[in-house]
């Protein structure tokens, strides 16, 4: 590991609290968000039709808009969502390595990687076993990232760490610096478990890892929400917490990115009634 991560990992975070206020949720915004959407189905009742009829609503993109980030399903329904979307530049991600829950064994995790890698998809989200988390075995964490990466080139991956499980800022701090340093191009603060939800303080130590990585290592990395954000207005409290920790200039979808499917439908809502 890079020994100044090691040591920002070691000594911890102040982790005050950064001022921020939501975006403005005018036309605009809208339009830019829709170019900061995974759009997300990672439901068990997942089915071919299902996915051709997601991708279709995803390659819609309103006028002056920018195009969603991508279109993420599950490894067996890639080739569904490739069909519908070939002949735009919206790509496809997939989840892999034990995904959601992460206990799979590091043998299984990196050939399953290693097989949706070789679908061609963009991007690969990947759990991590929380056990090394919750043990703060940094090294163990930083090891299975590693090869995960490996696996997974040259797509980029996306690492889930589930604040709402982790529950401490500090951990999910440390926790992040050590999966970035590992070579994680996003982390996800991903609602996994019953009645979970992504919280904006648990991202907060998310994004300002990120932020302490980019000024200490001059590498660019992303942050990603999904799950509990569900409205226009709660993707503007996300926007305007990343702006205010990464700087606004720094927001982008390779820095940024919301995974859901019903702000797909808002923004259409929201925007198609203006162009007519």
């Amino acid at each position: 590991m890079d020994q100044r991560i090691t040591e920002l990992i070691e000594i911890g975070p102040t982790l005050e609290p950064t001022p921020f206020f939501p975006a403005s949720v005018d036309d605009a915004f809208l339009r830019r968000l829709h170019g900061h959407l995974d759009v997300t189905s990672l439901d068990t009742r997942d089915s071919p039709l299902k996915v051709i009829i997601l991708a279709r609503a995803a390659r819609e993109t309103p006028r002056d808009a920018e195009p969603v980030a991508t279109v993420c399903v599950y490894p067996a329904l890639v080739v569904a969502a490739r069909m519908e979307l070939e002949p735009t530049s919206i790509q496809v991600s997939t989840v892999a390595g034990g995904y959601p829950h992460g206990l799979s064994a590091m043998e299984s995790a990196f050939e399953d990687v290693k097989s949706c890698a070789a679908m061609a998809v963009r991007e690969i989200e990947i759990p991590i076993p929380l056990y090394m988390v919750f043990s703060q075995d940094w090294r163990a964490l930083a090891a299975w990232v590693r090869e995960m990466r490996r696996a997974a080139t040259p797509c980029a991956i996306k690492v889930v760490l589930p604040g709402s499980e982790i529950g401490d800022r500090r951990t999910i701090y440390r926790a992040t610096l050590c999966c970035l340093d590992a070579g994680a191009d996003f982390v996800v603060n991903a609602a996994q478990g019953e009645g979970a939800d992504v919280r904006l303080e648990q991202s907060e130590a998310m994004l300002q890892a990120v932020s302490v990585y980019r000024e200490q290592t001059g590498r660019t990395r992303g942050f990603k929400a999904f799950g509990s954000v569900r409205t226009v207005e709660d993707a503007a409290m996300y926007w305007g917490l990343a702006a205010a920790v990464l700087g606004p200039e720094e927001i982008s979808p390779y820095t940024f990115r919301i995974g859901a499917e019903s702000l797909l439908d808002e923004i259409r809502s929201r925007l198609i009634p203006a162009e007519g």
